[in-house]
């Protein structure tokens, strides 16, 4: 073998193991050790305490150390053996007398910024202890020695135009100012995270204290054991220490350790397939460099040599090169990763908690190359081994023969991977949603539940592997069916598609390479587009996307109305947002959060019918057979009438105020609705045949309609003409009423919101500028209003597809190239043909572009196709997932990317080959 073959191969292997090993130092660096995690979550301490009920005997954690707790409940949901209120056995006394104790509490103030008033959250406590060290730390400075000084972190001085030394202005829940002493680092989160630390000693003489639940106690010195976390548990503490983890685990506290199982399996996909396409193309070389080298083989058998030595000679050439490409690999994975994380660490713990070099991983990935350069010598070998030894010293060559069986056997294999992917999917989603669910629910399938869905996981990437084989056993057939539907198209495209027809060696583990390039390109795309759709769909919407809300509260003061202030909040929000004329939208009062037992009045409520209702108990808890699959389940505003201050549940209106709501045009049925007096329902549960229910109800029982039995019992009722309006994203807004609908049943209505749209999203300075803008308004109006921005989540899902996109094309050439020029050094033969002939350059340029379109497109629409295959399989069908595919860049990069490799090969193939060569490769 040449050099230069050796190198490609060796570069073959190596390319997928440094994308491996770079990726396992990432992803490891990832998930902390038990003793990083401690660290996080309390530096260190020894043990850290929560108060989270009042005192009860049978509160017990779960496992002990865990935040997981329960208490024994009666049959009507009350608690059997709580006593008292939470902190009525005060912490020392459950603790060895003399045990230091430190506390710190987690809120959010309100700042004076550059550019008007920002929310940052604030620690109040002595972060700057020793004892805290590896969580917090001290950057600069000093530690506050009275309540008049705080620290902050290095990004809330850019936030809030400071610098240490400076006075910082804090308004509420603690108000003062505060002179910075300091910088600390919270590696809770990132560096560009502004936080205030402020000292105990702030709170002396405010009514800003926090209530004792929202503290978290640290012993610096007492490791708590089993028998003393028994003994706070019981007084309504639950308990962590580094005694209790190191005997039963570390579970939940918002820890940094976690598993990113998905993220892993996602790499030993990407690694299976990694393989196969280097054994593919591998194996090309090698079977390349063999051909060229079937004389000297010839002479070796001719010799005396037995085909065992034969296949001896190119499968240790294999195992040496792939080891060596192993090494390679692993080196420049690991110096790439490391890069890679200095680059993209934000100094929070739970993104990089450690530096983690798996010494054995490595060592795996240069023995897996080794087999990887083996098992692509192997086919090879064992071929040239048959070689005829009397035709190879002459120099014959022949095209392999084509077996008629392949293709059938394709196609079945094909459809067997395909079904058996999406049944591994459908049996996964069915176990997770609790279809096979036994009475009493303790089955082997629920006590085995998480393990059985991996291993259906599992049984989708199987399915989709032999899927893949199949289609490389048929790619025979399917170079048939683009060779008949090119006949037409020209001379150059009828010589392609027989040429790739006939020499299927050469093209087959071309556009095998392609397929998987495009299956991983694809998958890791879905992927991420699956799982920000997941995401989004999770998001609490109480408006439209891209709106502005500003509102009355229902506690407001008696007196303070929006009516009273709508010229100043509606400056308030054009003053310091972009954008159009606020909308007044008037909804039905609902009462305040603290019932006033003298109040009789009635207030109108709409009423989802029974059979539209989620199935719950009569204090309305769900029944067992309420699934996350069953709409009437996933509609928490109509199902337990949950609205906010911004988004009133009956909104009293017309065509311009449901317009703004929806945040485009409605549908003509919704419009005429209103105009003809009826009402336009947002939720889908508010409607049937027709009609919209209203019920009166009293101020207690509002605050009760969860339970069957208040919807049951209205005080009055009323039904009008009504239709569904979809909306894209499930809002807090319940139904919108007609004002003459409003008037005929007696619904009184107060305006309650002034809705705009955002003409683009807001600067963090705006946002500033309009919490100061309503502070000055709620100064003088008791704090009565509230302002809020939707811009809704933060989509990942375009800037990582298209970096998917952008790194899958650069592998994705890189294979083509080779595949390419595998396929041309196997075809040197018949170039040297088609010159001698005299074919023009145009023709030969035409030539290699339609054999190039012909491999790469076939292989990127069969790896695409498998892909989507894949992520409907793996999300598709899943509780609490979506199934979503970024098609922009799946076509770009199907079509986009086969059609420039095809430009690539038009311009390289229209040199002649020199005489000298031209001869060589025909001789």
């Amino acid at each position: 073998m040449s050099r230069p073959q050796a190198a490609l191969i060796i570069a073959l292997i190596a390319v997928p193991i440094i994308g491996y090993a770079g990726a396992v130092l990432i992803v490891d660096s990832r998930n902390a050790t038990t003793a990083e995690s401690m660290d996080a979550l309390m530096g260190h301490a020894q043990s850290r305490i929560q108060l989270v009920n009042a005192p009860d005997s049978s509160l017990r954690q779960k496992p002990p150390g865990s935040d997981q707790w329960e208490i024994s409940y009666d049959s009507q949901g009350n608690p059997l053996h709580t006593t008292g209120d939470p902190g009525d056995v005060p912490l020392a006394s459950v603790l060895p007398s003399g045990t230091r104790v430190l506390r710190l509490a987690d809120t959010t103030v309100e700042a004076d910024s550059r550019t008007g008033v920002a929310d940052v959250a604030a620690t109040v406590g002595p972060v700057w202890d020793q004892t805290f060290r590896g969580r917090f730390s001290v950057v600069s400075g000093r530690a506050p020695q009275n309540g008049q000084e705080a620290m902050v972190t290095a990004a809330a001085l850019g936030r809030l135009g400071v610098q240490v030394g400076d006075a910082v202005h804090l308004r509420t829940p603690i108000s003062g100012d505060f002179t910075i002493t300091g910088v600390v680092d919270d590696t809770r989160v990132t560096r560009a995270t502004p936080e205030v630390f402020l000292d105990d000693g702030a709170l002396d003489g405010t009514t800003a204290q926090p209530a004792a639940q929202s503290y978290s106690y640290y012993l610096p010195a007492l490791d708590v054991n089993a028998t003393q976390a028994k003994a706070l548990n019981h007084a309504g503490y639950i308990v962590v220490s580094r005694a209790l983890v190191a005997r039963y685990g570390l579970h939940g506290w918002h820890n940094v350790q976690s598993s990113d199982g998905s993220l892993w399996l996602a790499l030993s996909l990407a690694l299976v397939f990694g393989a196969f396409e280097v054994i593919l193309l591998a194996g090309s070389a090698f079977f390349i460099g063999a051909k060229q080298r079937q004389r000297v083989l010839a002479i070796i058998a001719s010799s005396g040599g037995s085909r065992g030595v034969l296949i001896g000679v190119v499968t240790l050439t294999g195992a040496l090169l792939g080891a060596v490409g192993g090494v390679v690999g692993s080196v420049i994975g690991v110096g790439a990763g490391s890069v890679f994380l200095r680059l993209t660490a934000d100094g929070s713990a739970a993104h990089y908690p450690g530096y983690h070099f798996v010494w054995w991983a490595y060592a795996l990935m240069v023995l897996a190359a080794t087999v990887i350069g083996t098992c692509a010598a192997v086919v090879p070998a064992v071929l040239v081994s048959r070689l005829d030894v009397v035709g190879a010293l002459r120099g014959a060559t022949r095209p392999a023969r084509s077996h008629a069986r392949r293709p059938i056997m394709g196609t079945i294999v094909t459809l067997v991977g395909a079904i058996v992917a999406l049944a591994s999917g459908i049996l996964a989603a069915g176990v997770a949603s609790g279809w096979f669910t036994t009475p009493g629910g303790h089955g082997f399938i629920e006590q085995h539940a998480a393990r059985i869905v991996s291993l259906l996981y599992f049984g989708i990437t199987g399915g989709v592997i032999v899927t893949q084989l199949g289609l490389i056993l048929m790619s025979s057939l399917v170079l048939a069916g683009v060779g008949a539907a090119l006949r037409r198209l020209g001379v150059a495209s009828r010589l392609a598609s027989r040429d790739l027809a006939r020499n299927r060696s050469r093209a087959v583990p071309a556009i095998a390479s392609i397929m998987t390039t495009s299956f991983l390109a694809v998958f890791f795309m879905g992927l991420i587009a699956s799982e920000d759709a997941a995401s989004s769909a999770r998001y609490s919407w109480d408006i439209s996307d891209q709106q502005v809300a500003a509102y009355v509260s229902t506690d407001a003061p008696e007196g303070e109305t929006l009516a009273a202030h709508r010229a100043e909040l509606t400056a308030a929000l054009t003053r310091t947002l972009p954008i159009t004329k606020p909308v007044l939208i008037s909804g039905a009062q609902l009462p305040t959060r603290d019932i006033d037992a003298a109040d009789h009045s009635l207030y109108p409520v709409p009423i989802a019918p029974k059979a539209n209702r989620c199935p719950k108990t009569m204090q309305g808890y769900l029944e067992d057979s309420a699934s996350d699959k069953d709409w009437r389940c996933s509609d928490l505003v109509a199902d337990y009438g949950l609205s906010s201050d911004a988004a009133p549940l009956l909104v009293v209106g017309g065509v311009t105020a449901l317009t703004q709501i929806l945040g485009h045009a409605p549908s003509a049925a919704a419009a005429a609705e209103l105009k003809s007096g009826g009402a336009v329902s947002l939720h889908r549960s508010y409607v049937a045949d027709g009609r919209l229910n209203i019920g009166w109800f009293t101020a207690q029982q509002t605050q009760d309609l969860r339970k069957v039995d208040t919807l049951a019992s209205p005080q009055k009722s009323a039904a009008l003409p009504a239709v569904y309006e979809p909306t894209p994203h499930p809002l807090s807004f319940g139904v919108v009423v007609s004002p003459d609908a409003a008037r005929r049943l007696g619904i009184d209505a107060t305006p309650r919101v002034l809705l705009a749209s955002l003409k683009r999203p807001p600067t963090e300075g705006e946002q500033d500028a309009l919490r100061a803008a309503m502070n000055v308004i709620n100064a003088g109006a008791h704090n009565a209003f509230g302002a809020g921005v939707q811009t809704g989540p933060t989509p990942t899902s375009p800037v990582f597809s298209w970096g998917a996109l952008a790194a899958s094309s650069l592998i994705a050439l890189a294979a083509a190239v080779v595949a390419l020029s595998l396929a041309r050094q196997d075809g040197a033969r018949d170039a040297a043909v088609f010159d001698a002939v005299g074919a023009s350059p145009h023709m030969r340029r035409s030539v290699a572009f339609w054999q190039a379109l012909i491999i790469v497109g076939t292989g990127a629409i069969l790896g695409a196709l498998t892909a989507t295959l894949t992520v409907f399989s793996a999300f598709g069908l899943a509780p609490g997932q979506v199934f979503a595919m970024p098609w922009a860049q799946v076509v770009f990069g199907t079509f986009g990317l086969t059609i420039a490799i095809a430009l690539g090969a038009w311009l390289v193939a229209g040199h002649r080959q020199t005489e000298s060569a031209g001869r060589a490769a025909i001789a």
